[in-house]
This record gives C-alpha cells, structure tokens and sequence, in this order.
C-alpha cells in the first residue's frame, strides 16, 4: 500500500514510515503555534505521539480526525512531507515510562 504525499513520490506506509522520520508537526485552528511531536513506534507497527496529559492541544484531538501533518525526515537532506493523517486511540499512561501523558496513535490515510 502507497501514501502520495505533495511531492508525488511515493511513501511506503508499512516499514518505511517508521524508518524514515523522526517527528511531525500541525497546526490546528485557533492555536498560536504549530505542535512538533517526536513519532514513536509501538508493537504491531503503531505509531504514536506523546502529549503531556496538561497540553491545551490534548483537548483538541479527538479519534478519527484527520490532519494534514508534516513530517520531518531522519535524513536532514529530504524535504519535510505534508501527509493526511487520522488520529488513532489516545490513551492516558498512568503508570511507567510515560506516566503523567497520553499516546496518541497515528494512521497515514490511504
């Protein structure tokens, strides 16, 4: 399965996603600021942010918006990369490594 993003070329969603960046960033309607994130990876291939459970943007995202997000590539060289993405689970980390945030799982739209 393939992403086009603005660029035309090509994005594979499995594998290569995970590989290819580091972070991602949007904006939404209202806010100052864009929001940049650093992408984490899960079991089973998920995908996820972590918002401290205090943001003002955590109340914004709800499951299954979709955001046109840019993503900054590993590789300084690459151009960052807008891709529609929808909001997954968000899910509160009471305990452990995360403890006082949420992960917000990411799916790149089709």
């Amino acid at each position: 399965m393939d992403v086009i993003d603005n660029s035309m070329e090509p994005i594979a969603v499995d594998g290569v996603f995970i590989d290819r960046f580091y972070s991602v960033e949007f904006d939404l309607a209202g806010m100052k600021y864009p929001y940049q994130f650093k992408l984490w990876n899960g079991c089973a291939r998920e995908r996820f942010v972590i918002v401290k459970e205090n943001s003002k943007i955590i109340k914004r995202l709800r499951p299954g918006d979709v955001l046109n997000m840019r993503y900054h590539c590993t590789d300084s060289r690459s151009p960052s990369r807008f891709i529609d993405t929808e909001i997954g689970d968000i899910k509160r980390e009471p305990h452990g490594r995360f403890k006082g945030h949420y992960l917000v799982e990411l799916s790149i739209r089709k």
